[in-house]
């Protein structure tokens, strides 16, 4: 039976490949959240924290991984302005084998209060931000990815049960249409993720959008 807090859906055939990368991302999460005995969180951090996770699990898994680098871009053409070339910044680039990608990635902290369906316009509106960032790029011959992590927030008082307002939560954004997606929220973190005594962040949603 399918782990309901750690999984892993790949829903575009052309991101298969991506499996065991995104599998490892799940372990690095958990392991690295005991290695700082339960106190700090990766999630809880910055977008360029969470996809430095990705990129370490590139790299356990033979993959190539390069973070924050310089590359053209192209402000797309809008009413009477010309489109312009720039120089912009790429999120993560992954080789796997044969195959490139390149992904723009964002963060975003959702509240889940006071349903879970608070959640989905924030997640939306930034995906659409990372689809129109990574149509940006003008490199060629690479799959072009929008990735969104997302970390929700739960206040504590709101929460007769955890795991079931965690799991709620999970089948209302799995609604998203996305080529992939990844998350994890291990027993450990609901149990331990909270900040102030007030809010839990207890896991992460990686979502993954190909863009033609």
């Amino acid at each position: 039976m399918p782990d309901k807090f750690k999984r892993v859906e790949i829903k575009s055939r052309g991101l298969r490949r991506l499996g065991a990368i995104l599998e490892k991302y799940l372990e690095l999460n958990k392991s690295i959240s005991v290695a700082w005995r339960l106190e700090e969180f990766p999630w809880w951090y910055n977008e360029r924290a969470s996809t430095g996770v990705l990129a370490a699990a590139a790299w356990k898994c033979n993959a190539i991984a390069f973070e924050e680098y310089a590359t053209d871009k192209r402000h797309r053409k809008r009413g009477k302005r010309q489109a312009k070339n720039y120089t912009g910044r790429n999120d993560l680039y992954l080789k796997i084998g044969k195959r490139e990608y390149i992904l723009e990635a964002k963060n975003v902290f959702p509240t889940a209060f006071p349903t879970p369906e608070n959640s989905l316009p924030k997640i939306r509106s930034v995906l659409k931000q990372a689809i129109h960032d990574v149509k940006n790029n003008r490199e060629s011959g690479v799959r072009k990815l929008a990735a969104v992590f997302v970390a929700p927030r739960f206040y504590l008082k709101r929460m007769k049960n955890r795991k079931q307002a965690i799991g709620k939560w999970i089948d209302v954004v799995s609604k998203i249409r996305c080529s992939a997606r990844a998350w994890i929220f291990p027993n450990e973190a609901i149990k331990h993720a909270e900040s102030n005594g007030k809010r839990l962040y207890p896991g992460v949603v990686l979502i993954l959008k190909e863009v033609g």
